[in-house]
């Protein structure tokens, strides 16, 4: 018990001595009369705490930054598309697939693909677009638009 105590409180000890630092390949750190900050390009920040004289900032590292959104159109619908980023195959999966229709979009505008939900679970192949961002609409037979989804095309 007395050598597990002994090393708890040099440990203790030790980090406290030793405190942590961030290595990263961008970002800095500026120093003023009042206040001081730190930061790297790519990690997010989740939460700061402080007690007053020590601060700590929690985050993680993003090594790849890819956007992707969906806009909801009409709050009725329901779909799932995905794998976002996609590879091979795009999947769009709807319980409400009966009259609905999709078109992809590359980031230019084109359409790369389109046609009709044919079943619950429609696969699309993917394997001959080219890497980037794409945007799949979704819309019924009247052409109105149910939802939108960027996505990013691996290579």
């Amino acid at each position: 018990m007395k050598k597990t105590t002994t090393l708890v409180l040099v440990l203790m000890l030790y980090g406290g001595i030793h405190g942590q630092e961030v290595i990263s390949t961008q970002g800095d750190s500026h120093q003023g009369t009042d206040a001081s900050i730190d930061y790297t390009i790519g990690e997010p920040v989740i939460f700061t705490g402080t007690d007053g004289s020590n601060s700590l900032t929690q985050g993680f590292h993003q090594t790849k930054w890819e956007y992707v959104s969906i806009d909801i159109h009409n709050v009725e619908f329901s779909a799932s598309v995905y794998p976002n980023p996609v590879n091979n195959k795009l999947i769009i999966e709807s319980e409400n697939f009966e009259g609905k229709n999709y078109s992809i979009y590359d980031a230019t505008g084109k359409i790369v693909t389109q046609g009709k939900l044919e079943y619950k679970k429609t696969e699309i192949p993917a394997n001959e677009w080219a890497p980037g961002s794409y945007s799949v609409v979704l819309s019924d037979n009247e052409q109105l638009k149910l939802r939108t989804i960027k996505l990013i095309k691996n290579q």
